[in-house]
């Protein structure tokens, strides 16, 4: 989870309110705290569910709306997303003030990968807590993600400034200058957060990412092994691994590394797209358009996996489902799969 979410200041929150509580809301609230801090999800969850429905729960603003927003937290570490956001509007709705809560949702929606929501909301944050570092570590993380990496080092600086130890902050903004081809300074920070903390997962992964966009494949397969025995299910080392393995035609290995992340995380889309790409180079045809099958089941707009399929389709002679593909990438803006159509169907689309 990216993010800081303040808890002993919730602490601090809980006994001070103490005397608004009923008592059986109070019990359940704390239990619900410990459960969060414990990182125990689904009982922090059951905790503030059963306090929030209360019929004796008080009727106090902050209370509920932090009620709400910790139950939000919670549910996003569970990766139940519609839920969480359900939370944090409703937190909002009751505290249109609670910067903690925009933050949070911003967090759900970076993880949904709805970075520009994202940064709407770490925006709102900030403009309520002037001074909120982490809703600024957030929001330089999504222009990062974005691919706005000026303005991404400009957040992360701003945050180093008053987190001068946070090593992950330095491995991002390392990742940053890496993409502008900065690449002294990349280095400098990627060395500073390994000071730092050693065991920073970010760095090697972002090192490995750095050296993978200048060819150097070697170095990134290792960077991305000390990644994955850093944290064994961290499925995007292994995909990222996989594709270097891939540009250096070891494809057995790739496929292998591409099989682990989508054991660690089955909707895990680009590494299934990956093996598919294996599965087609092996002239393994079927394999290649179940694995395409499952990419466009999850994303029915991506234009290559449309592309990919219909190729196999056509080395299968499987000619009407190929066309039919072929035309969906074509409408979705595929240049190469109208060529396709035209030299291999002699289809004009």
């Amino acid at each position: 989870m990216r993010g800081t979410k303040r808890i002993l200041l919730v602490w601090l929150f809980i006994y001070s309110y103490n005397a608004y509580f009923s008592m059986d809301f109070a019990s359940l609230f704390k239990r619900g705290m410990k459960a969060l801090e414990e990182k125990n999800y689904s009982q922090a969850v059951e905790y503030f569910t059963n306090a929030l429905e209360l019929p004796t729960r008080p009727s106090g603003k902050v209370v509920l709306s932090v009620a709400f927003n910790l139950r939000g937290t919670a549910y996003t570490e569970l990766g139940e997303y519609d839920k969480a956001l359900k939370d944090f509007a409703e937190a909002i709705k009751i505290k249109p003030d609670l910067g903690e809560a925009y933050n949070n949702r911003g967090i759900v929606y970076y993880n949904l990968e709805q970075f520009d929501k994202a940064i709407e909301n770490y925006d709102e944050a900030m403009r309520i807590e002037r001074e909120y570092p982490e809703a600024q570590y957030n929001r330089g993380l999504a222009l990062l993600a974005k691919g706005e990496y000026e303005d991404a080092i400009k957040d992360l600086t701003e945050f180093i400034v008053s987190n001068p130890k946070h090593a992950e902050a330095f491995s991002m903004r390392g990742l940053a200058y890496s993409r502008i081809g900065k690449k002294e300074k990349a280095v400098e920070d990627f060395e500073t957060a390994f000071d730092l903390d050693p065991e920073c997962k970010d760095v090697h992964f972002n090192r490995g990412q750095m050296y993978f966009e200048d060819k150097e494949y070697e170095r990134a397969i290792q960077e991305f092994t000390s990644a994955i025995e850093s944290d064994p299910l961290n499925a995007r080392a292994y995909n990222n691994r996989g594709v270097a393995y891939l540009k250096r035609d070891e494809i057995e290995k790739a496929m292998a590394d591409f099989a682990d992340a989508i054991r660690l995380d089955p909707s895990y889309k680009e590494a299934i797209f990956n093996r598919g790409v294996c599965f087609q180079e092996r002239e393994e045809y079927q394999k290649a358009i179940e694995d395409l099958t499952s990419v466009i089941g999850l994303d029915p707009q991506d234009a290559e996996a449309l592309y990919r399929r219909g190729i196999n389709y056509f080395h299968k002679w499987e000619n009407e489902k190929a066309i039919l593909d072929l035309k969906k990438a074509v409408d979705l803006g595929h240049q190469q799969a109208r060529k396709f159509l035209k030299e291999k169907f002699n289809i004009d689309y």
